[in-house]
């Protein structure tokens, strides 16, 4: 699957989210590379969301990345409210 600059450049802005919230401690590196692309795809509304190629090479089912997924959406919704505190 390849995934346009908007979705990628999204991905890896959740992925620097995480790195400063301690909170997101508690989950696997994998499972967040894994819901920061998830959420990235969600997000942009792509027309290719998490499927079988997804899964199979990621190791995670979408439900497995639910979680961290919704963590790292209120990441991103407590950062666009510019108050600075993660």
């Amino acid at each position: 699957m390849k995934v346009n600059d908007t979705i990628f450049n999204l991905a890896r802005y959740l992925l620097e989210l995480s790195l400063v919230n301690y909170r997101m401690i508690k989950f696997r590196n994998s499972n967040v590379a894994a819901s920061a692309l998830y959420l990235a795809l969600k997000m942009t509304k792509a027309s290719s969301s998490w499927n079988e190629t997804i899964s199979k090479h990621s190791h995670y089912k979408e439900q497995e990345i639910r979680q961290c997924a919704k963590d790292l959406f209120v990441l991103i919704q407590t950062d666009s409210q510019g108050n600075g505190q993660l």
